[in-house]
């Protein structure tokens, strides 16, 4: 949009070209394969001079074979990230994962002793503080929440344009700046997520009108099917969400 633009262009000579056309580098990636995505990988790899020796990748800066370092305290996560392991190990890199117990994990990402963490992260509604925390520069040090490390001018003018703006468009534009800058920068890689909310209910209940199941999952109206008009009264509970 124009107002998400605006917030952009005083930084338009650091920004990829796509980012004004495409909201992300994976845009109409789902229909392509794994092993298509592992061929350009290698290829992208051995252009930048990374061979593969005896099955390992070598940096050619060092001579030595690429590991990555994962660190998580959550065991079920380490077993989600089998394949990530399996797909990595095709292009010669080696992913060791370390579960540890919370302590040791702790020590580990406050001194930025990892190549790659696990990190749950849901937007604020309305969005701003969380980014924040995770994002701006002024937590970047050690043992701030900044676990990326980091220093971005671009993301802390959006991060300060979400946290100061006053009216609900231009919080949204903000927010559409910043995920489209973090989508092309990838700072993160996603391990999975979904568009759509999914709840579990009764057959009779439905939410209430003007309602965001989002941010109001536990408010809801019982619907009574021997009513034409469907009798309700208000009904509020927890109830499961996938």
């Amino acid at each position: 949009s124009a107002l998400e633009k605006r917030f952009l262009d005083p930084f338009v000579a650091r920004l990829p070209d796509g980012l004004w056309t495409e909201p992300g580098p994976e845009a109409g990636q789902r229909s392509v394969s794994v092993r298509t995505r592992l061929r350009e990988a290698d290829a992208l790899l051995t252009e930048a001079g990374y061979e593969v020796i005896e099955g390992r990748r070598i940096d050619p800066r060092t001579g030595d074979p690429i590991t990555l370092s994962l660190v998580t305290a959550n065991a079920d996560i380490a077993a989600s990230l089998f394949p990530l392991h399996q797909w990595l190990e095709r292009i010669g890199i080696e992913l060791v994962i370390s579960v540890q117990d919370p302590a040791n994990t702790w020590q580990l990402i406050f001194s930025y002793d990892f190549d790659l963490t696990p990190v749950t992260w849901r937007a604020d509604d309305p969005p701003g503080r969380l980014e924040g925390y995770i994002w701006d520069s002024s937590f970047a040090d050690d043992q701030g929440f900044g676990l990326a490390g980091l220093e971005s001018e671009v993301a802390d003018a959006l991060i300060k344009t979400m946290q100061s703006s006053t009216n609900e468009e231009e919080i949204v534009a903000a927010a559409r700046s910043f995920d489209r800058y973090m989508r092309w920068s990838q700072y993160a890689l996603p391990m999975w997520q979904e568009n759509d909310v999914w709840f579990v209910h009764a057959a009779g209940l439905r939410f209430p009108e003007d309602v965001n199941p989002e941010r109001l999952p536990d408010e809801w109206w019982w619907w009574s099917a021997d009513s034409a008009k469907g009798d309700r009264c208000n009904l509020r509970g927890s109830l499961s969400s996938y």
